[in-house]
């Protein structure tokens, strides 16, 4: 059988194009750094990629949720740390002022003392995190807190938030509650507004049996806001367990992906500048070609 000018043309035709597409694959591998840039790369391997692509993905917003439940948690924990520490020097305060040897101007004097211990607190319970009061439950836009004034002086606190609680899934069926709503600061008996200022007030009216009675309610106050903290301490710990967890996790699987995916640089080096020396020999084949034959050979 006769080999004409015309199949050997088409073939070499046909030879070049598969040796480009050949280079552009490679090429893309080596700019991409991936062995796998589409399903039709490796149709063995797609499923496993995507897989962990998701599962990074989720573990990126695992680890994203972890941080915005941290930021909660420890400006929750700040903030409820310096109320047990204004209720402690207030229980000092009740205890020195209870003894008979103070007079009413030495209460009256330690009355200003407390309501700047007022006004703190008050202070407190509107911190806010990235402009989000964080002791208001679901009502994060206004303060929760405010304060009725007679002059300067706080004669009452309203709460204005909610009870709302604000879950953040931090991994895979884990969820947990980054806030703290500002009425578990307000119960009845624990009040911590209400204990100093009826504290300040039996200050101002000298009333020495009033001022014996709030120790114990300081206390009470003083114990609540400690359970709560223990709590968020608690959290905390979780959070940062977990967060460990996430970070390995990631780890391993982000190698495991490396392994399915990059591309191997120097093999992919070495076969590029075989297929460009393919290239570079079927050019020749075809230029040698076109000078042996004219168009109406071609054509047969």
């Amino acid at each position: 059988m006769r080999v004409t000018d015309s199949y050997m043309y088409d073939s070499f035709i046909s030879d070049l194009q598969n040796n480009m597409q050949q280079l552009d694959k490679i090429n893309q591998k080596i700019s991409t750094g991936l062995d796998v840039n589409k399903p039709s790369d490796s149709p063995d391997k797609i499923g496993s990629i995507i897989s962990l692509r998701d599962s990074i993905n989720n573990i990126t917003q695992y680890q994203s949720n972890v941080g915005a439940t941290n930021n909660y948690l420890n400006a929750t924990s700040t903030a409820l740390t310096s109320m047990t520490n204004l209720l402690n020097s207030a229980q000092t305060l009740a205890v020195q002022s209870a003894n008979d040897t103070y007079s009413a101007s030495d209460r009256s004097t330690m009355a200003t003392q407390v309501d700047n211990q007022i006004q703190e607190m008050l202070t407190l319970g509107n911190t806010q995190v990235n402009g989000q009061y964080i002791f208001g439950g679901f009502k994060t836009a206004s303060q929760p807190f405010t304060a009725a004034l007679t002059g300067t002086s706080v004669t009452g606190v309203t709460y204005n938030g909610d009870d709302g609680l604000m879950p953040e899934e931090i991994n895979q069926n884990d969820i947990i509650n980054k806030n703290v709503p500002g009425s578990s600061l307000t119960a009845a008996g624990t009040d911590v507004y209400n204990s100093l200022i009826n504290f300040r007030n039996d200050l101002q009216n000298n009333n020495t049996a009033g001022i014996t009675a709030d120790i114990g309610t300081l206390q009470d106050a003083y114990n609540s806001l400690t359970s709560i903290n223990t709590d968020i301490g608690g959290r905390l710990q979780r959070t940062s367990d977990v967060s460990s967890t996430l970070t390995n996790t990631n780890t391993t699987l982000t190698g495991i992906q490396s392994t399915l995916e990059d591309v191997d640089m120097p093999t992919a080096m070495t076969n590029f500048q075989l297929q460009q020396n393919v290239y570079q020999s079927a050019l020749t084949s075809i230029s040698q070609l076109m000078q042996q034959t004219t168009l109406a050979d071609i054509l047969r």
